[in-house]
Protein backbone atom coordinates (compact mmCIF):
# COMPACT_ATOMS: atom_id res chain seq x y z
CA UNK A 1 0.00 0.00 0.00
CA UNK A 2 1.06 3.59 -0.92
CA UNK A 3 0.18 6.77 0.45
CA UNK A 4 -1.90 7.76 -2.36
CA UNK A 5 -3.74 4.68 -2.48
CA UNK A 6 -4.63 5.20 1.81
CA UNK A 7 -6.07 9.20 0.63
CA UNK A 8 -8.41 7.03 -2.20
CA UNK A 9 -9.29 4.74 0.15
CA UNK A 10 -13.62 3.71 -0.22
CA UNK A 11 -14.32 3.84 3.73
CA UNK A 12 -16.53 1.39 5.50
CA UNK A 13 -19.51 2.07 7.74
CA UNK A 14 -17.64 0.80 10.84
CA UNK A 15 -14.48 3.41 10.23
CA UNK A 16 -17.54 6.22 10.69
CA UNK A 17 -18.90 4.44 13.69
CA UNK A 18 -15.10 4.04 14.98
CA UNK A 19 -14.59 8.19 13.81
CA UNK A 20 -17.41 9.72 15.18
CA UNK A 21 -17.95 8.24 18.45
CA UNK A 22 -14.31 9.05 19.50
CA UNK A 23 -15.11 12.53 18.76
CA UNK A 24 -18.15 12.41 20.56
CA UNK A 25 -16.87 11.60 23.61
CA UNK A 26 -14.15 13.83 23.58
CA UNK A 27 -16.40 16.43 23.20
CA UNK A 28 -18.76 15.16 25.86
CA UNK A 29 -15.57 14.67 28.28
CA UNK A 30 -13.62 17.72 27.18
CA UNK A 31 -16.33 20.67 26.39
CA UNK A 32 -19.22 19.63 28.88
CA UNK A 33 -16.94 17.47 31.67
CA UNK A 34 -19.25 14.67 31.29
CA UNK A 35 -18.27 11.22 30.29
CA UNK A 36 -20.24 9.42 28.29
CA UNK A 37 -19.79 5.09 27.79
CA UNK A 38 -20.17 3.86 24.17
CA UNK A 39 -21.43 -0.06 23.53
CA UNK A 40 -21.74 -2.28 20.47
CA UNK A 41 -24.05 -4.73 20.16
CA UNK A 42 -24.15 -8.18 18.05
CA UNK A 43 -25.53 -8.12 14.52
CA UNK A 44 -28.80 -10.04 16.22
CA UNK A 45 -29.46 -7.25 18.18
CA UNK A 46 -29.14 -4.29 15.51
CA UNK A 47 -31.55 -6.26 13.47
CA UNK A 48 -34.01 -6.53 16.31
CA UNK A 49 -33.50 -2.72 17.90
CA UNK A 50 -32.24 -0.95 14.31
CA UNK A 51 -29.03 0.79 15.73
CA UNK A 52 -25.04 0.51 15.20
CA UNK A 53 -24.09 2.25 18.48
CA UNK A 54 -25.03 3.09 21.91
CA UNK A 55 -24.24 6.21 24.37
CA UNK A 56 -24.77 5.68 28.06
CA UNK A 57 -25.32 8.14 30.47
CA UNK A 58 -26.45 8.47 34.09
CA UNK A 59 -29.46 5.58 33.98
CA UNK A 60 -30.22 6.62 29.77
CA UNK A 61 -28.95 6.09 26.86
CA UNK A 62 -29.29 7.39 23.17
CA UNK A 63 -28.23 5.42 20.36
CA UNK A 64 -27.00 6.51 16.65
CA UNK A 65 -27.42 4.49 13.48
CA UNK A 66 -24.59 5.00 11.02
CA UNK A 67 -25.07 5.45 7.49
CA UNK A 68 -22.00 5.87 4.64
CA UNK A 69 -21.64 8.52 2.41
CA UNK A 70 -22.76 7.80 -1.69
CA UNK A 71 -21.04 10.52 -3.68
CA UNK A 72 -22.80 11.37 -6.99
CA UNK A 73 -21.01 14.45 -8.50
CA UNK A 74 -19.19 14.88 -5.43
CA UNK A 75 -22.51 15.56 -3.33
CA UNK A 76 -23.29 13.22 -1.11
CA UNK A 77 -26.08 11.31 0.06
CA UNK A 78 -27.56 8.59 2.35
CA UNK A 79 -29.67 6.08 1.44
CA UNK A 80 -31.84 4.91 4.17
CA UNK A 81 -33.28 1.08 4.76
CA UNK A 82 -36.99 2.06 5.54
CA UNK A 83 -37.54 -1.51 6.97
CA UNK A 84 -34.66 -0.80 9.80
CA UNK A 85 -36.21 2.44 10.34
CA UNK A 86 -39.38 1.10 11.06
CA UNK A 87 -38.21 -1.58 13.54
CA UNK A 88 -36.34 1.81 15.62
CA UNK A 89 -39.71 3.11 16.11
CA UNK A 90 -41.63 -0.44 16.35
CA UNK A 91 -39.26 -0.64 19.47
CA UNK A 92 -40.13 2.36 20.95
CA UNK A 93 -37.18 4.13 19.53
CA UNK A 94 -37.86 6.75 17.50
CA UNK A 95 -36.71 9.54 19.82
CA UNK A 96 -33.57 7.64 21.25
CA UNK A 97 -31.66 6.75 18.03
CA UNK A 98 -30.44 9.55 15.78
CA UNK A 99 -29.26 8.95 12.19
CA UNK A 100 -25.61 9.92 11.42
CA UNK A 101 -24.40 11.05 7.90
CA UNK A 102 -20.71 11.69 7.97
CA UNK A 103 -20.12 13.91 4.62
CA UNK A 104 -16.09 12.61 4.34
CA UNK A 105 -14.46 10.42 2.88
CA UNK A 106 -10.36 11.16 3.94
CA UNK A 107 -8.64 9.51 7.36
CA UNK A 108 -6.90 13.52 7.61
CA UNK A 109 -10.09 14.17 8.79
CA UNK A 110 -10.69 11.89 11.40
CA UNK A 111 -10.17 14.57 14.07
CA UNK A 112 -12.88 16.69 12.99
CA UNK A 113 -15.35 13.68 12.02
CA UNK A 114 -18.21 15.59 13.62
CA UNK A 115 -17.26 19.02 12.35
CA UNK A 116 -18.25 16.64 8.58
CA UNK A 117 -21.28 14.62 9.72
CA UNK A 118 -24.94 15.62 9.92
CA UNK A 119 -27.62 14.38 11.98
CA UNK A 120 -31.13 13.90 12.15
CA UNK A 121 -33.78 11.37 14.33
CA UNK A 122 -35.19 8.74 13.96
CA UNK A 123 -38.90 9.56 14.36
CA UNK A 124 -38.83 12.85 12.28
CA UNK A 125 -36.63 11.20 9.44
CA UNK A 126 -39.34 8.25 9.83
CA UNK A 127 -42.01 11.20 8.70
CA UNK A 128 -40.05 13.13 6.29
CA UNK A 129 -39.19 9.75 3.94
CA UNK A 130 -42.80 9.09 4.13
CA UNK A 131 -44.19 12.40 3.47
CA UNK A 132 -41.53 13.02 0.71
CA UNK A 133 -41.43 9.72 -0.30
CA UNK A 134 -37.47 9.61 -0.79
CA UNK A 135 -35.20 6.54 -0.39
CA UNK A 136 -32.33 8.61 0.50
CA UNK A 137 -31.13 12.52 2.52
CA UNK A 138 -28.84 14.91 1.56
CA UNK A 139 -27.59 17.66 3.80
CA UNK A 140 -29.83 20.24 2.99
CA UNK A 141 -32.90 18.40 3.59
CA UNK A 142 -34.40 20.58 6.15
CA UNK A 143 -34.62 17.88 9.40
CA UNK A 144 -30.86 17.29 8.61
CA UNK A 145 -29.04 19.35 11.34
CA UNK A 146 -25.37 19.67 12.10
CA UNK A 147 -23.99 18.37 15.39
CA UNK A 148 -24.12 21.51 17.25
CA UNK A 149 -27.96 22.00 16.64
CA UNK A 150 -28.41 18.58 17.25
CA UNK A 151 -26.91 19.19 21.57
CA UNK A 152 -28.91 22.21 21.33
CA UNK A 153 -32.40 20.17 20.14
CA UNK A 154 -32.47 18.03 23.01
CA UNK A 155 -29.75 15.35 22.66
CA UNK A 156 -30.06 14.53 26.27
CA UNK A 157 -33.18 16.13 26.67
CA UNK A 158 -31.36 18.85 28.78
CA UNK A 159 -33.34 21.74 29.34
CA UNK A 160 -32.88 24.83 26.99
CA UNK A 161 -31.76 27.38 30.51
CA UNK A 162 -29.21 24.43 31.24
CA UNK A 163 -28.12 24.33 27.59
CA UNK A 164 -27.18 27.93 28.05
CA UNK A 165 -25.10 27.62 31.11
CA UNK A 166 -23.09 24.73 29.77
CA UNK A 167 -22.42 26.57 26.46
CA UNK A 168 -21.37 29.90 28.51
CA UNK A 169 -19.27 28.17 30.78
CA UNK A 170 -17.80 26.60 27.56
CA UNK A 171 -16.72 29.72 25.64
CA UNK A 172 -15.56 30.96 29.34
CA UNK A 173 -12.99 28.05 29.87
CA UNK A 174 -10.18 29.73 29.13
CA UNK A 175 -10.77 32.42 31.04
CA UNK A 176 -10.09 33.13 34.23
CA UNK A 177 -13.66 33.67 35.60
CA UNK A 178 -14.63 29.80 34.42
CA UNK A 179 -13.38 28.44 37.64
CA UNK A 180 -15.32 30.98 39.07
CA UNK A 181 -18.28 30.60 37.64
CA UNK A 182 -17.72 26.78 37.47
CA UNK A 183 -17.95 26.91 41.41
CA UNK A 184 -21.12 29.25 41.48
CA UNK A 185 -22.91 26.92 39.14
CA UNK A 186 -21.88 24.05 40.36
CA UNK A 187 -19.85 20.94 38.72
CA UNK A 188 -20.79 20.84 35.00
CA UNK A 189 -21.53 17.14 35.05
CA UNK A 190 -23.44 17.32 38.44
CA UNK A 191 -25.51 19.98 36.34
CA UNK A 192 -26.59 17.36 33.93
CA UNK A 193 -27.57 14.83 35.81
CA UNK A 194 -29.25 17.70 38.41
CA UNK A 195 -30.87 18.71 34.65
CA UNK A 196 -31.28 15.05 33.13
CA UNK A 197 -33.59 13.79 36.08
CA UNK A 198 -35.27 16.60 36.69
CA UNK A 199 -36.80 16.71 33.27
CA UNK A 200 -37.50 12.84 33.22
CA UNK A 201 -39.62 13.21 36.90
CA UNK A 202 -41.53 15.77 35.21
CA UNK A 203 -42.73 13.57 32.52
CA UNK A 204 -43.61 11.15 34.62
Amino acid sequence: MVLSEINHLNLPEKYFENCITYNILNYFNNKLGFKLFPFSISQNMEHKYGFDFGYKYIDDFFAIQYKKPIYVNNIAKWAINIDQLKTILSMGLGKKVYYCFPDFNRVDLWYLGLDYSFFTRADRLYTYLNNTRKKSVKKDDPIVQNWSETVNDGLLGLKKEHQTILSMLDELKDNNLYNILSQIAGAKEELIIFSVLEERDERK
